[in-house]
């Protein structure tokens, strides 16, 4: 059993004096909210302009078959930052036994709505912290 859920998805566009570094601090920061994997972060600062792109998830896991997922893509062009905010919910469970059918069906029907209840909350709680920091 699989089930992919994209909770919110928010874009953003701002002005900001250092675009990279608010980037880099919110990348920081949102480590108070699960395990941090950056995917990519560039820097160029080659000519009159200066670009940025910095990439990262945020996993927090909230059980062994469910788990909440923050991807932030960050690009920047001189002071301009554009923001692109995908907040998801997965459930992953094995179901190639009996046994972890049986468990499967038991947590889809019984664990489940408790568990997508609180990952809500824990996206809008993120969704918050970063409209805060903008």
């Amino acid at each position: 059993m699989k089930i992919d859920e994209t909770i919110s998805e928010k874009n953003v566009v701002m002005e900001k004096d250092d675009p990279y570094g608010f980037s880099m601090k919110l990348m920081d920061r949102m480590s108070e909210f699960g395990h941090v994997t950056e995917r990519r972060n560039e820097y160029m600062t080659d000519g009159p302009e200066h670009r940025s792109f910095v990439e990262f998830d945020v996993v927090d896991v909230m059980d062994d078959f469910s788990r909440i997922q923050v991807s932030v893509f960050m690009d920047s062009v001189q002071k301009t930052l554009s923001m692109r905010v995908i907040c998801s919910f997965d459930v992953k469970a094995d179901e190639s036994g009996f046994m972890s059918s049986m468990l499967s069906e038991y947590y889809v029907e019984n664990i489940y709505p408790a568990v997508r209840r609180m990952s809500l909350e824990k996206i809008k709680a993120v969704e918050k912290f970063i409209e805060s920091g903008i």
